[in-house]
């Protein structure tokens, strides 16, 4: 099962690299560095949003859903996801409190990007907790499909790095409507227990999360501080393409591998999951 598990998961991240590989072609012809730049500094602070606000979901979902095939965590999720939304909402402003220089529209922008982002990332877990692969490949694809879609008519309309980045988000959104449609189970009643063990495993993980993304992003953001945004777009095509090969490569085995460890820990023994 690992084997095919993990051949599956390769499709669904080589396919969206690839698709991606020309979009960044495309977008880097199309638009100027600073416009791509803006797209650059965008994309960091969704990231970095997502993970101070959203992470805790999607770990603690990966793990506990991946245990109980039986029980249903995605009303509990989905409440708690809207939660983070509003705290999400209200809380962001407050960094015209520190740089009052930093772009409405941008800042909006991200905040669209990581809601949609994390959405559609949160039923990936379930869908990778559920052993369901081909479920998760199909709706990567036409994520990145539809956002690649999204960013050329962006560019046609003149929409700049703002249209990418609305691009990204209604691609995200695009993933997370097929997700919905084709998903015809009866999802569960919210639970105030499964709510208070998802956030009791998840948010102390949170400040991990917070130091990946920080620790991916905090280079884009200096060099758009320190040096503009033409030098962070350009910077920003340089770091991700060789990022993205690695990625594929080991999000391919953790796709696969983490959800059958869990699910093994919770059904058999430590020496069959060590295995």
């Amino acid at each position: 099962m690992l084997n095919r598990h993990f051949s599956i998961y390769l499709v669904a991240y080589i396919l969206p690299a690839a698709v991606g590989f020309f979009a960044v072609t495309a977008y880097t012809r199309l638009l100027t560095p600073a416009e791509y730049g803006v797209y650059v500094v965008g994309i960091s602070l969704a990231g970095i949003l997502g993970a101070i606000f959203f992470a805790w979901i999607k770990l603690s979902v990966s793990r506990y859903q991946a245990m109980s095939a039986e029980v249903d965590f995605r009303g509990t999720a989905m409440v708690a996801f809207a939660l983070t939304v509003a705290v999400l909402c209200a809380t962001t402003p407050l960094v015209f409190l520190f740089r009052n220089d930093l772009s409405v529209g941008l800042l909006l922008a991200s905040m669209f990007v990581a809601i949609m982002a994390n959405a559609v990332d949160v039923g990936q877990e379930f869908e990778r907790a559920k052993l369901r692969p081909y479920r998760f490949a199909a709706i990567s694809i036409v994520r990145s499909v539809s956002g690649v879609g999204f960013g050329l008519l962006g560019i046609w309309l003149g929409w700049g790095g703002l249209g990418l980045l609305a691009a990204f988000g209604l691609g995200s959104l695009a993933g997370i409507i097929l997700n919905l449609l084709g998903d015809r189970t009866r999802i569960a009643r919210f639970q105030r227990s499964q709510f208070v063990q998802l956030a009791r495993y998840g948010l102390p993980l949170t400040l991990a999360g917070l130091s990946i993304a920080v620790y991916s992003a905090c280079d884009r953001l200096i060099v758009a501080y320190l040096l503009g945004k033409d030098a962070a777009g350009i910077f920003g095509v340089a770091a991700d393409l060789p990022r993205q090969f690695m990625v594929m490569i080991a999000s391919s085995v953790a796709a696969a591998t983490v959800p059958l460890v869990f699910r093994s820990l919770s059904d058999k023994n430590i020496e069959t999951t060590r295995e």
